[in-house]
């Protein structure tokens, strides 16, 4: 209950931390208690723990570069449609060639 609160007083000697939330949320009848212990600080968590960011920042480079080469063949492909679209505003009679020449298809298929 909110008025409970020995677990949350602090003790001598421990090296602990605790996070006090209320659950569920808006609602004030309960809490839920989470309690941390120190640990021993070694030097090879400490080379695990590079490691691990080595490979992250790895993976993040990768990401980013295959993002900007997507953009770029994207970029690409819209500038093509762009001035396909321009090109035929400008001059009408090459709608009326490629419309032509897709009809010829069609009666050839057939």
């Amino acid at each position: 209950m909110p008025e409970e609160v020995e677990s949350i007083a602090i003790r001598e000697g421990a090296e602990i931390v605790t996070l006090l939330t209320c659950t569920p949320y808006g609602i004030n009848s309960h809490r839920l208690l989470v309690t941390g212990k120190r640990i021993p600080y070694q030097a090879a968590m400490s080379q695990e723990i590079k490691q691990a960011g080595n490979y992250h920042r790895k993976r993040l480079i990768g990401l980013l570069v295959g993002l900007a080469i997507f953009l770029a063949i994207f970029a690409y492909w819209l500038s093509r449609k762009i001035k396909k679209y321009r090109l035929h505003q400008k001059n009408p009679a090459i709608n009326q060639q490629d419309s032509e020449r897709v009809n010829d298809k069609k009666r050839a298929s057939i």
